[in-house]
């Protein structure tokens, strides 16, 4: 299967003449190419992009400190009974203990599960497909 390739590329000197207000960046437009290759820019942001959000993601681990493993815990223990099932956090407005009552059912989010697993383990998941089903190692979640 052939690749295709897009150009897509800017006139530096259109770009400086046909508009005013270039003030912050006109020195670094100046130093660009006469024309200006897009997709370079983009690749660049795209990549800064990635490493904002794995660095974001690497701090909130650090935030979870040992919840995680405890989170992790929970999960595990869920899924090494009831395979088939999605864990499932348990809302309950408890007065005391024999006035317990459950208010609500909400299912845990394997996705952020895997994220929390994937970025611990020092991972790039910032754009991992939310759709994934499968843990990335067998023994947690």
């Amino acid at each position: 299967m052939k690749e295709t390739i897009v150009n897509i590329t800017l006139d530096r000197n259109s770009l400086l003449n046909n508009y005013d207000g270039w003030k912050l960046v006109k020195k670094d437009l100046l130093n660009q190419p006469d024309a200006i290759e897009v997709i370079n820019h983009i690749r660049s942001l795209y990549s800064s992009i990635q490493k904002l959000a794995s660095l974001i993601a690497q701090l909130n681990i650090e935030m979870l400190g040992d919840k995680r493993e405890y989170l992790l815990g929970l999960v595990n223990e869920v899924v090494e009974k009831y395979p088939d099932a999605l864990p499932v956090i348990c809302l309950w407005d408890v007065k005391n203990s024999e006035d317990a009552k459950l208010i609500g059912v909400e299912f845990l989010p394997l996705y952020t599960i895997f994220e929390i697993q994937d970025t611990y383990l020092g991972k790039n998941t910032a754009f991992v497909d939310p759709n994934r089903t499968t843990p990335v190692i067998e023994s947690v979640c």
